[in-house]
């Protein structure tokens, strides 16, 4: 997921700008101006955290070459670090009134249980996805595993990231 991650936002976002640069001529202020470059998608403004981990994928990509092919500085660590935007929108939970409209405005019990799970239970997107029946038992979901969705092939079962992924909830 990782590298498949890694591969597309060097596509979307690395390539189109430096292409047929080389890297003499990208400078700090180059740099700079490809970050403006990339703070939009469509005309809607992309998070900071989207931007950062972009520019932090084009600073490893600097570091490889000074470690590995004697380039002699990287560009992006002199740079202009975005801050957090203003656009920015952090999480917020509902509160029991605003979970009631939404859980009546669904129409499907599938729907509703799959939304129960998430809001009850804490479970991210891929963790309710991935779930089987034997996953499920009275009072307890085993989470042990997530479905991935990375751009490039089909959906796939995976184990989470993390061991304080693996849990029961």
């Amino acid at each position: 997921t990782t590298c498949a991650t890694k591969k597309i936002n060097i596509q979307n976002h690395i390539k189109p700008f430096f292409k047929g640069a080389t890297t003499e001529h990208i400078t700090r202020e180059v740099i700079n101006e490809w970050v403006v470059s990339i703070t939009t998608k469509k005309g809607k403004p992309r998070s900071s955290a989207t931007v950062n981990v972009v520019r932090n994928l084009l600073s490893q990509i600097f570091d490889y070459g000074i470690k590995h092919y004697n380039l002699k500085y990287n560009p992006v660590k002199e740079s202009d670090a975005p801050t957090q935007f203003k656009t920015d929108v952090r999480a917020s939970h509902w509160e029991i009134e605003e979970y009631e409209k939404f859980y009546n405005s669904l129409e499907s019990e599938s729907l509703r249980t799959l939304f129960n799970i998430l809001y009850w239970g804490g479970l991210r997107i891929g963790e309710a996805l991935a779930l089987t029946p034997g996953d499920i038992q009275p009072n307890t979901i085993t989470i042990n595993k997530t479905l991935v969705y990375n751009n490039v092939d089909k959906p796939y079962s995976s184990t989470p990231k993390t061991k304080n992924s693996y849990r029961q909830v």
